[in-house]
């Protein structure tokens, strides 16, 4: 995370400086955004119930435990677009988002097994790139861009609470 807002902070303060150099245009050359990002990701409905009733299923009983889906993800986003003239640029679109989906927590169970845990740390990044084309008045700018990339996700590793394990 930290590596996160110095990159944010740089991005920042590039804009600053860009901007008073693009002041004595009539159009921008470098257009720069940084901003905090929100994520909602589609559980496909997945729902706490609904994994209490697999785990009932499952065990042939009351499930001993409770589940929690935080399909929400904070995040970044930062975004670069080089203007080649007044209608026609080309942007770069960059993301990052950071979340864990689901938790659980159990009141019955072996000892040597945790009774709370979250699943693994995931990490989503977006890298898009594409053409931007912009119409231009006194007091606004109205533009349509088409944007292609790709998108990363990874997994780090469960977390179990230091006090989430019995002793034997």
């Amino acid at each position: 995370m930290r590596h996160t807002c110095t990159t944010v902070l740089f991005i920042s303060l590039c804009a600053v400086f860009v901007s008073t150099l693009a002041s004595a245009q009539d159009y921008s050359k470098i257009e720069v955004f940084g901003g905090y990002s929100y994520l909602h990701v589609d559980t496909q409905g997945i729902s706490n119930s609904s994994l209490i009733a697999l785990c009932t299923g499952i065990i042939g009983a009351p499930c001993p435990g409770t589940f929690k889906i935080r399909p929400g993800f904070q995040g970044w986003e930062a975004s670069g677009q080089f203007n080649l003239n007044h209608w026609l640029g080309i942007k770069a679109d960059l993301s990052g988002h950071y979340g864990n989906l689901i938790g659980a927590t159990f009141n019955s169970g072996p000892p040597f097994l945790p009774r709370a845990f979250s699943g693994p740390d995931e990490h989503i990044y977006d890298y898009l790139f594409g053409p931007v084309v912009s119409h231009r008045a006194p007091r606004y700018t109205v533009f349509a861009h088409s944007l292609f990339g790709v998108e990363h996700v990874g997994f780090g590793n469960f977390r179990v609470p230091d006090n989430s394990t019995m002793s034997l």
